[in-house]
């Protein structure tokens, strides 16, 4: 589907504009009918809009427009003291500041990983942790930090970069925007920028805060590539809101977490903003057997062999990954332990509500059935890439 919200605004822009000259030269039925106009592209407008708060805003702009342009249809000028009817100043048609603020707002996120739930990663933790304790502890007098550095977090796809970056919120009891670049490029295609502008000025009022921004490559490729001109805009205002932020004097924690998977991707520009760049990597051994001791045994699922030969075997595969093997694990496992249970569903809900499952033991056979069918989405080929880049 194309996205004309832009053609649209600056047509309406441009009609409204001719309206309004139109009823100072007393020119009311041609007012009348350029009002008529405004108020069905308007209408149009609302179909773009990126949130129910400003589609409603914009229908009752259409509609108000329209109300003017029927009044001007009679040759009556509504009084402009008469709220109701003063469409012709009211209306702007592109977002209002309210509106802006109110799509920033509805990317706020309540962030409910703790670094408890995080599996390994244990050096980029502690970093995280450090750096943003030093933002919120107590100096003594005289004593000046800098502020928390931006963190950028790149590497293989389900290596836990947003579990770090909601975990970092959670801690600090911030306010978490989670915004996935890639969408907003798309969803809000021409008023990105202006969201991004948004995005920083409500994090600062609700500081601390913690803007995740994911899918990063997506949002500021290198200049030197196939960008688009949103992408150019959107980057613009991103490294203006990054370096106006740092260079204020104020007290206000708002920290930038960024996460991608392609690293080599991001313009070189933005990368500098940056106070620490960190490879979140496959997990280690040990990483993967935590991540097993999380999802099945504590969880209460038993496993007949050693979590460690769980971990052995799922070399190179990803905690999303694992996570989703452990899923299948379990399906497995009560499929084979409760061999009738699809004939209970059929008796209806009664029945299967006072079914009680059975349960067995989860085995390194089970495991290894699975991954016999799962390729680790991560191949050597890029492990290497990343490796290099990250020795740049």
């Amino acid at each position: 589907m194309v996205d004309l919200s832009g053609v649209v605004g600056d047509r309406l822009e441009s009609v409204l504009a001719k309206a309004r000259k139109l009823v100072e030269n007393k020119e009311l039925s041609k007012a009348a009918l350029a009002y008529a106009q405004a108020a069905k592209l308007m209408k149009q407008y609302a179909d773009s809009a990126t949130s129910d708060i400003v589609k409603k805003k914009r229908l009752v702009d259409s509609e108000k427009l329209q109300s003017y342009a029927d009044q001007l249809k009679k040759g009556h000028v509504p009084n402009m003291q008469d709220k109701a009817s003063a469409a012709s100043n009211d209306i702007d048609i592109t977002l209002q500041e309210d509106d802006y603020l109110a799509n920033a707002r509805s990317l706020i996120t309540q962030a409910k990983i703790s670094w408890d739930e995080i599996a390994g990663l244990d050096d980029i933790k502690k970093f995280v942790m450090e750096s943003y304790a030093l933002s919120l502890a107590k100096l003594p007098d005289g004593v000046g930090l800098p502020k928390a550095a931006n963190l950028l977090l790149y590497g293989p796809p389900g290596t836990g970069k947003t579990l770090i970056a909601a975990a970092v919120s959670k801690g600090l009891e911030a306010t978490f925007f989670s915004c996935k670049v890639s969408d907003m490029l798309s969803k809000y295609f021409g008023e990105s920028s202006r969201l991004i502008d948004a995005i920083f000025e409500l994090a600062t009022q609700m500081s601390p805060s913690v803007i995740f921004l994911d899918d990063f490559e997506s949002i500021v490729p290198s200049r030197d590539s196939d960008s688009s001109g949103v992408e150019r805009r959107v980057l613009t205002e991103l490294l203006t809101c990054m370096d106006g932020f740092a260079n204020k004097s104020s007290d206000h924690l708002v920290l930038v977490i960024a996460a991608t998977n392609k690293p080599w991707l991001i313009d070189q520009a933005i990368l500098s903003r940056f106070g620490k760049l960190a490879y979140v990597g496959l997990p280690d051994d040990n990483a993967r057997e935590k991540i097993f001791e999380l999802l099945l045994t504590k969880k209460g699922y038993k496993i007949r062999d050693s979590l460690r030969d769980f971990a052995k075997k799922t070399l190179n595969y990803s905690g999303r990954e694992i996570e989703q093997i452990s899923k299948e694990l379990i399906r497995t496992m009560i499929s084979k332990a409760n061999p009738d249970l699809a004939d209970i569903a059929v008796k209806g809900k009664k029945a299967v509500e006072q079914y009680m499952l059975k349960m067995s033991d989860i085995t390194i056979d089970d495991l290894e059935a699975l991954i016999e069918q799962m390729v680790p989405m991560t191949n050597q080929d890029d492990l290497t890439k990343y490796e290099q880049w990250n020795r740049r």
